[in-house]
């Protein structure tokens, strides 16, 4: 399923070539297309902690909202029916969206919290660079990282009401990015490059407005730009962090707290998980992930273990409205390098690996370039157990 959002870019030197009219032409076309379960997969990922919800699609509040038309615009006056519930809920999934736009468009694949990264030096995956808070009032959301060395910081947004990039609102979101400051290990400041990706949510209560992306990248201050080896001690305190928030849903706390703190596992503590196959040949999918799943509500699982191998388990044969649970998951060999940072005493010759992103191919997968996987549990069958 997908849905229209109106584009509106500010400062882009180069307009990505996802969203160009014509891809010799530095120009931005007006609308671009959204895949609801992978927006989905980024607001389930960046918003819950160790004990989420099931990853189930059909369970993404704001989608249940939309209206049956092919632009997003939710239904009445859009989910929450006070306005701090709609606020919390319009900022939500406003930093989904900053992902989904970052990810699919810039080729950003890896986030991280701000307040992660702040006044914080003892993460090893940074090295001897530091963020530092300068001022008070709000800082950018995020810390962010591709899988070249390339660093940015980037501020997300999410309303009902108008924006725009000369609104006092912008360059209040603007001014964020001066209250914070990289600095390397000889206190000079180092200038990052910036996103802030502003989202407006229509509603049928306003049939004349659309929904709408604002994309700006401003300038950042600093002396001088990250080094490469900077740059690449950063990106992997990035990693670590934002594989942190994935494996705590895949009931890996040890593994979890590590990526978090960027403490060591010790050698002699050996975890297990188990390896499933993906049962659809999909070109550039890998079939091999590590994860398991959320049953439903009824407490069904779609598996038993007969004579040590795994059998399936159908709840009702004879019924068409079982629900299967929700899988979860990390492609194998990119979850053995991830497993591998946390292992490590000195990271710097670790590096986690990207799969192609086959982009969206059925409306209830959603896979990313990071290797994680939401999909229902009978796309997978169990075939391995691996410690890492």
């Amino acid at each position: 399923m997908k849905r229209e959002f109106d584009l509106k870019l500010k400062d882009f030197p180069t307009i990505p070539n996802s969203l160009r009219k014509n891809a010799t032409k530095n120009f931005a076309k007006s609308s671009v297309d959204i895949d609801i379960a992978r927006l989905f997969h980024h607001y389930y990922i960046d918003k819950h902690g160790k004990c989420p919800p099931s990853p189930d699609l059909s369970q993404f509040e704001p989608a249940m909202f939309l209206t049956n038309e092919n632009a997003f615009r939710f239904s009445g006056s859009g989910f929450g029916n006070y306005p701090a519930a709609k606020q919390a809920g319009s900022n939500q999934l406003g930093q989904a969206l900053f992902r989904w736009f970052l990810h699919d468009h810039c080729g950003i694949t890896y986030f991280a919290h701000m307040h992660n990264c702040l006044n914080r030096s003892v993460h090893r995956g940074f090295g001897q660079i530091k963020i530092n808070r300068v001022d008070d009032g709000d800082v950018p959301d995020y810390l962010c990282a591709k899988n070249t060395n390339q660093i940015c910081i980037g501020e997300a947004k999410g309303r009902y009401r108008s924006i725009g990039f000369r609104t006092k609102e912008f360059d209040n979101w603007r001014n964020q990015f001066n209250r914070i400051e990289v600095v390397d290990k000889g206190g000079a400041k180092i200038s990052v490059k910036g996103y802030i990706i502003g989202s407006r949510f229509a509603t049928e209560k306003s049939p004349r407005v659309r929904s709408t992306i604002f994309a700006e990248d401003p300038a950042t201050p600093g002396e001088r730009g990250l080094s490469e080896m900077e740059s690449d001690f950063i990106r992997k305190g990035i990693v670590s962090l934002h594989y942190a928030r994935i494996v705590e849903k895949m009931n890996m706390p040890l593994l979890a707290a590590a990526l978090e703190s960027g403490s060591q596992i010790s050698d002699e503590l050996r975890p297990r998980a188990t390896v499933w196959e993906f049962q659809l040949g999909i070109d550039n999918l890998p079939k091999r992930y590590v994860g398991g799943y959320w049953p439903k509500a009824n407490g069904f699982l779609p598996f038993r273990i007969e004579n040590g191998k795994p059998v399936h388990n159908p709840s009702d044969p004879f019924r068409l409205d079982s629900e299967d649970p929700t899988f979860i998951g990390i492609e194998e060999s990119i979850f053995k390098q991830v497993a591998a940072l946390a292992r490590s005493n000195d990271n710097a010759g670790i590096n986690v690996s990207q799969y192609p992103d086959p982009g969206p191919f059925y409306s209830a997968i959603s896979t990313l370039r990071d290797g994680s996987i939401v999909a229902p549990s009978e796309f997978f069958i169990p075939v391995d157990v691996v410690e890492y």
